[in-house]
C-alpha cells in the first residue's frame, strides 16, 4: 500500500514534524529524537510569542497565566536590526514609530523623542537599540514565530521532559541572525513552554533535512512545480491549437462532401430544402419524430411550396423508409 504524503506547512507542531519527516521521506524518526537534535544544535524549535512593553502575553495565541506573569523588564531590551528591513517609517505622537517585518515575526517600536534616528535611519546600516545603556525605548509591540534558546534543554535529560510534557524556565527571547540580533528578558520571572504549544518553521525543517542530505540543496522544488505549470500551459495552448486545426478540417471536409451550387441560381432550390429539413427534423433520430404529414405542412409553411412539391421534399429529406416501418 501506497504511503500517503504529508502536505507541507508554514508551522508544524512537534507531532506534525514527525508526520512529514516519516510520510514525505520514509525516515523513522520521533519526537524525542527531534528535541535531541534541538538540544545538539541541529535543528531549531521555534515559539508563537505576542506581548508589548510590559509583558509577553500570549504563548501559542494562549493568555499567559495572569497569576505568573512574563513581565519584560524593559532595561534589558536590546535590538539591532539591518536597515534595509526596515517595513514602515512614520512620525507618531511626536515619537519615531517603527514597525520592522523580520518575516517570522513583526516588531514596533516607539523611541523616546530625546533618542530619536527618525532622520538619520535612511543613512545607517543598521539600528541598534540598547535601552540599558541608552534609555531609547519608550514602547514596542513584538507577534510572531520565535526561535527558542537551546541552553533551555541542555542540562536537562530529554526523556524526563518528554515525561513531563514541557521545557521548564522559560524567561526570555534571544534572535541571533544576520539581519537581526533580539534580546527580551522576563528578568526573575519563568514559565513552561509546554511541548504541544512548540514547533518548527517549515524553513527550518527543511535545513535539518537538507543537513543530512536527505533533500538535495541544489534541488529547487517551487521551481520545479513553476516549471510544470508553464510545460502544462504550453501543452494547453498546443492542444487548443490542434482542436482548432481539426474543427479547421472538419468545416473543410463538410464543405468538400456537400453538394455543389445549393441555392446560388434559384432560391427554391429543392435539394437545399431537403437537406435543410433533413438537418431541422431529423437532427435526434429516433427521438421526436415528426410524421410525413407534419413535416410536409411544416415545408409548406416555411417555404412557401405547394402540397404536392413539399410531399416530394418530405421523402427525399426522409432517412427511414416510412412504409416499412408502419408494418
Amino acid at each position: 500500500m501506497e504511503t500517503l504524503k504529508y502536505l507541507p506547512k508554514k508551522v508544524y507542531s512537534l507531532d506534525d514534524a514527525v508526520k512529514y519527516i516519516s510520510s514525505n521521506h520514509n525516515i523513522d524518526i520521533s519526537k524525542k529524537d527531534l528535541l535531541e537534535y534541538f538540544q545538539n544544535g541541529d535543528i531549531q524549535l521555534s515559539i508563537h510569542l505576542s506581548g508589548n512593553t510590559n509583558e509577553i502575553r500570549t504563548i501559542n495565541r494562549k493568555r499567559v497565566d495572569r497569576k505568573n506573569p512574563l513581565l519584560i523588564d524593559i532595561n534589558s531590551v536590546f535590538i539591532k536590526i539591518n536597515s534595509k528591513i526596515i517595513k514602515s517609517k512614520m512620525l507618531f505622537d511626536n515619537d519615531d514609530f517603527i514597525e520592522f517585518d523580520i518575516g517570522d515575526f513583526k516588531i514596533s517600536i516607539r523611541l523616546n523623542q530625546e533618542n530619536s534616528i527618525y532622520n538619520d535611519v535612511k543613512n545607517l546600516s543598521y539600528i541598534e537599540l540598547d535601552n540599558e545603556k541608552s534609555n531609547c525605548l519608550r514602547s514596542f509591540f513584538f507577534d510572531g514565530y520565535f526561535p527558542l534558546d537551546r541552553s533551555l534543554t541542555e542540562n536537562y535529560n530529554i526523556e524526563l521532559i518528554l515525561d513531563l510534557g514541557y521545557i521548564k524556565n522559560f524567561s526570555y527571547v534571544l534572535v541571533k541572525r544576520s539581519d537581526v540580533s533580539l534580546f527580551l528578558s522576563a528578568g526573575k520571572n519563568r514559565s513552561p513552554i509546554y511541548l504541544d504549544d512548540v514547533c518548527i518553521l517549515h524553513s527550518d525543517l527543511i535545513k535539518f533535512l537538507e543537513m543530512f542530505s536527505i533533500i538535495d540543496r541544489k534541488y529547487n522544488q517551487i521551481d520545479e512545480i513553476n516549471s510544470l505549470k508553464e510545460e502544462i500551459k504550453k501543452l494547453n495552448e498546443t492542444i487548443a491549437e490542434k482542436d482548432n486545426q481539426i474543427a479547421k478540417l472538419k468545416s473543410q471536409l463538410a464543405e468538400e462532401n456537400r453538394p455543389i451550387l445549393l441555392g446560388e441560381h434559384r432560391k427554391d432550390d429543392l435539394l437545399k430544402i431537403a437537406i435543410e429539413v433533413r438537418k431541422k427534423y431529423w437532427s435526434n433520430y429516433p427521438e421526436n419524430i415528426k410524421s410525413n404529414i407534419q413535416i410536409r405542412d411544416y415545408i409548406k409553411r416555411d417555404y412557401g411550396i405547394a402540397t404536392t412539391t413539399a410531399e416530394e421534399i418530405e421523402k427525399i429529406a426522409c432517412p427511414i423508409n416510412r412504409t416499412k416501418n408502419k408494418k
